[in-house]
């Protein structure tokens, strides 16, 4: 039977007041105020193509799946119920979260732990390629506190993996044209997460300098150029001749 709320000339596959339902494959009417874009927080905010993961990436035999930073909109295909249920659960999972209010999708703190949690999923292999829904019971018993955890335990805020790795495929597009496999941006994820944790520890270099937590941009555009010299280079050139021809061509 057709969905009388679809449309397929929105980019949402809904009528406006309505918003796809991935679980239940209808359009369901949206029962708070439209998303605002300066809602989340994030640069880029909502982008009204976004199509969330379907079950059959996450079926047994798949190819894991790896989250990207725009699967936190999954959040806004998600029933009050379900968001209410994955806030409960992220409060477990990091002790310390406190969300704006439960059943909010546009709650910036909701949206900032849920992309650590998706980030998580990406670098943990006991979770790797799991739902979140999947995924969120292991992390209850695995907890990583919070700044405000109260636990005891001595705990550090690092950057999203996912937000990084943004950032260093940007980096790498400037710096050798073109954006690096997940190898090698799983590893300066690692690598950068270090120097922030030696930053928060107040480790000291040998002059006995505190290090400083660098600029994410600037580190990887560094570490990129260290590692392939040759293709910096030629890029470097064949960008040079792109602008040089566009200038004599007027």
């Amino acid at each position: 039977m057709a969905d009388p709320n679809a449309d397929p000339n929105s980019p949402t596959g809904c009528k406006p007041g309505y918003y796809f339902d991935v679980m239940a494959r209808v359009c369901k009417v949206i029962m708070q105020p439209e998303y605002e874009t300066e809602a989340t927080g994030f640069a880029g905010g909502v982008d009204p193509t976004y199509k969330a993961p379907g079950k059959d990436m996450f079926v047994a035999g798949a190819k894991p799946y790896t989250y990207t930073t725009r699967d936190w909109q999954m959040l806004l295909s998600m029933s009050k119920e379900d968001v209410i249920s994955v806030q409960q659960q992220l409060m477990k999972a990091y002790p310390g979260f406190k969300p704006r209010a439960l059943g909010d999708r546009t709650d910036p703190k909701t949206i900032t732990y849920f992309k650590y949690a998706l980030g998580r999923i990406n670098q943990e292999p006991s979770i790797q390629g799991q739902d979140i829904m999947t995924a969120l019971p292991w992390m209850i018993a695995n907890p990583l506190p919070t700044s405000s955890s109260g636990s005891g335990l001595p705990s550090f805020k690092l950057t999203n993996p996912i937000d990084l790795k943004t950032i260093f495929n940007k980096a790498s597009q400037s710096v050798v044209g073109r954006q690096l496999d997940e190898v090698d941006l799983n590893k300066l994820v690692s690598t950068y997460q270090t120097a922030e944790l030696d930053y928060q520890k107040g480790k000291t270099a040998k002059s006995g300098a505190v290090v400083m937590a660098p600029d994410a941009g600037a580190f990887a555009s560094k570490k990129i150029l260290e590692q392939n010299p040759a293709e910096a280079e030629a890029y470097d050139y064949l960008t040079y001749i792109d602008r040089l021809s566009s200038l004599l061509l007027g």
